[in-house]
Order: structure tokens, then C-alpha cells, then sequence
């Protein structure tokens, strides 16, 4: 039985105590676990807990979705991505609110990236043809498009490159498999062109088969630009674009 003195016990005596140095204990192992730097500045234990960011090119992104939609959602959908690109054109004061389109070169495809609104002054200022960096979050794909949202400028620049303009071209042939099942659409390619206007790393994005893959990659390769231009230097630079080939049975 616990002893009574002057009305307090003996035994709540010993749990104030125990439970006293069990709050001392557990200080000193908090103090000792977080880094100091963390016990003063609530913003470095904040950036302690943030997610990493997924860096990708808009080539890269429209590449992973062609090839698995699935696949790229796991990847992308709802993370936070830093998104490298070239401005398409930007529309300011859309029903959804402001957003840039970014490049794909595409016909049947483009990056819509909305952004965030203390942002959207910046954003009425970019030019066509303007490579930027986006800081956004995926939201996936949508009747062929990609879409990022809260968007912001993550490293902007002035730097401007023009798109490569396509001078001469050679017929891409009509394979015997794919005339035979009148097998019709488009082969989606993506190549560099180099300083010297010349294709480089033709390969195929968005695939018909029967033959028309091969033969679209083989006459893309005999193509000839006039190369992009850095307008901030005016001198020629390499630059990535995508190139539709129809094909079509007359």
C-alpha cells in the first residue's frame, strides 16, 4: 500500500519524477539524432523532407508516353519535374488560365505546362522559340497531349534558338507488305540536325510497321535543313526535332 504524505503519495511522487527524466532523456536523443542547423532553421528541415525533382527534356517525356503510357504516369504522373523545352507559343488569359505550349514537333501531339499565377507576367514575355526550364508538377496525358501543372520558372533564359527549316527531302518508298494490307498513317521521327544541317540519330518515336518504320528512318537520313541558329550568339548549334512522314495509298 502507498504512504501518504500531506495528502500527495508516494507512489505519484515517483511517476512525476520518472516521468520527468523521461523528457530529459528523450531531448537529449532528439538534440543528438537532428543536426543542429535543423533545431534553428525550420526552412532546412522543411527542404530535408521535399521531394527530388525529375529532370526530363519535352523529347524525352513525349518519348516515354509514346512507348508506355502506363509506364510513364508511374514515372511522372503527380511528381515534381524540372522540364526542359522550347516555347511553341504561349496564350495568356485562356479560359484554364495561362499556360505555355512547348515544342514537340509533332502533328498530333504538344506539352501544355500552366502556370502558377505570380508567374504569368513572366510568361506573356516569352517568344517562340525560346528554351526554358520549367519547375511543375506531371499530370499525365490526354487525348495525345501531356500536361504540367503549377508551373514555375525554374533557371529561365533569354537564349533563343530558331527551328531547324527543312530545304530538300526524298521520297520515302511504299514498302510491298504495307501496300498489300493498305496499311495507311503516320511514322513519327526524331533526329538531331547538326551544324551542317544534316540529320543525326534518326529513330523512330511513334512506330506503323510493315516495313514503313525503316523506310521512313532511311529517307529521313538523306534530308537537308538549314541549321538552327542560337540567336544569342548567331552562331549555329545542333538542335533536336520531330518530323511526321505520312503515308498514304493514292
Amino acid at each position: 500500500m502507498c504512504q501518504k504524505e500531506g495528502g500527495f503519495s508516494v507512489g505519484k511522487a515517483f511517476g512525476v519524477v520518472f516521468g520527468i527524466g523521461l523528457i530529459s532523456l528523450l531531448g537529449v536523443f532528439v538534440a543528438l539524432r537532428v543536426p543542429d542547423r535543423f533545431l534553428h532553421d525550420p526552412v532546412a528541415l522543411e527542404a530535408a523532407h521535399a521531394p527530388r525533382a525529375i529532370a526530363v527534356s519535352v523529347p524525352k517525356l513525349c518519348a516515354d508516353y509514346q512507348a508506355d503510357e502506363e509506364g510513364a504516369d508511374n514515372l511522372y504522373n503527380g511528381k515534381r519535374l524540372f522540364v526542359e523545352g522550347q516555347v511553341a507559343n504561349s496564350n495568356g488569359g485562356s479560359i484554364d488560365g495561362e499556360f505555355v505550349s512547348l515544342s514537340t514537333f509533332g502533328e498530333f501531339e504538344a506539352v501544355h505546362a500552366y502556370i502558377k499565377a505570380e508567374y504569368r507576367p513572366e510568361a506573356a514575355k516569352l517568344r517562340t522559340g525560346q528554351i526554358l526550364t520549367l519547375d511543375c508538377e506531371g499530370a499525365g496525358m490526354v487525348m495525345g497531349n501531356r500536361f504540367l501543372m503549377n508551373c514555375s520558372f525554374s533557371s529561365p533564359t533569354e537564349r533563343h534558338v530558331t527551328v531547324p527549316t527543312l530545304i530538300s527531302t526524298v521520297p520515302a518508298a511504299y514498302s510491298a507488305e504495307a501496300r498489300k494490307n493498305k496499311l495507311q498513317g503516320p511514322v513519327e521521327i526524331q533526329l538531331l540536325v547538326d551544324e551542317n544541317g544534316n540529320p543525326r540519330n534518326v529513330e523512330v518515336v511513334h512506330s506503323l510497321g510493315m516495313g514503313l518504320d525503316e523506310s521512313a528512318v532511311e529517307a529521313v537520313k538523306h534530308y537537308k535543313f538549314k541549321p538552327a541558329v542560337d540567336e544569342s550568339t548567331g552562331k549555329v548549334v545542333t538542335a533536336r526535332m520531330n518530323i511526321s512522314l505520312q503515308f498514304h495509298l493514292n
